[in-house]
C-alpha cells in the first residue's frame, strides 16, 4: 500500500494511451490515458469515455518515455496532488488536482483483445464540510485535510458527490472525523463568459467509512 504525506493516498488506472508520451523536459512527462466509464450515462444511453492527463518524473518518467506508445494498455499506480494553475491567458488562477504516476506496467494489444478499464482511488483524512453546491439539483462537495506529518505540508482535496450519499454524509459525519473514501474520475466540462470551454477533472466519491 502507497502512503503520501502521512496518509493512504492512492489509485489505480487502466486504460489505453491516447497519444505519444509527451516529454515536458529531461526529468518530467506527461500522458493522456483514455478509460470508459463502467455505468451508462442515463442522457445519453452510452457509457462515457474520459481522457484522464497523469505525469511522471524521474525514473519513472524516464521508463515511460522508454516503454510506452500509443494505444498501449497501460496500468497506473497513482497518488493526487492539489497544485495551484495560473492561466496567463485569462489572468486567473485556481487549484487543480494532479495525477502522479508511482509506477505502471504497459501491455500491447491489438484490435481484436478487449480493453480492461479500471478507475478507482482512495484517500484518507480528516472530514472538514460537505456543502450543497448552489444552483446544481443533488450534488454536493465534500472536503478531506490529509494527514501531515513534521516532513510535509497538510493538503485538502475536494470530492463531488450525488444525491442521497452527500445527503447522508451530511447527517452522519462530524468536523474533525477521520474517514476514508473510494472515488472515481470524471470529466467535466464549463462554459465561461468569455465563450471558451474549460475541462475538468472531478473526483467523485463512491464510498466513506
Amino acid at each position: 500500500m502507497l502512503k503520501f504525506n502521512g496518509t493512504v493516498n492512492f489509485g489505480v488506472c487502466q486504460g489505453i494511451l491516447k497519444d505519444s508520451v509527451f516529454e515536458q523536459n529531461e526529468s518530467i512527462v506527461k500522458i493522456n490515458l483514455k478509460i470508459k466509464d463502467e455505468r451508462v450515462n442515463p442522457k445519453t444511453g452510452r457509457k462515457p469515455t474520459y481522457v484522464l492527463n497523469f505525469i511522471a518524473s524521474g525514473e519513472v518518467a524516464k521508463r515511460m518515455k522508454n516503454e510506452c506508445k500509443m494505444n498501449d494498455q497501460i496500468l497506473i499506480i497513482y497518488h493526487i496532488e492539489k497544485r495551484f494553475r495560473f492561466d496567463v491567458r485569462t489572468g486567473i488562477g485556481r487549484y487543480e488536482t494532479q495525477l502522479t504516476v508511482n509506477d505502471f506496467a504497459v501491455h500491447t494489444i491489438d484490435k481484436i483483445t478487449h480493453a480492461a478499464n479500471i478507475n478507482k482511488g482512495y484517500y484518507q483524512g480528516l472530514f472538514l464540510d460537505i456543502i450543497k453546491i448552489p444552483k446544481a439539483t443533488g450534488i454536493y462537495s465534500l472536503s478531506v485535510m490529509s494527514d501531515g506529518d513534521e516532513h510535509s505540508k497538510r493538503q485538502h482535496i475536494d470530492f463531488v458527490v450525488y444525491g442521497t450519499l452527500g445527503e447522508k454524509i451530511a447527517k452522519e459525519f462530524k468536523p474533525g472525523q477521520f474517514i476514508t473514501v473510494e472515488y472515481k474520475f470524471e470529466k467535466t466540462k464549463r462554459e465561461l463568459p468569455t465563450g471558451e470551454t474549460e475541462y475538468y477533472t472531478d473526483c467523485v466519491l463512491e464510498k466513506i467509512g
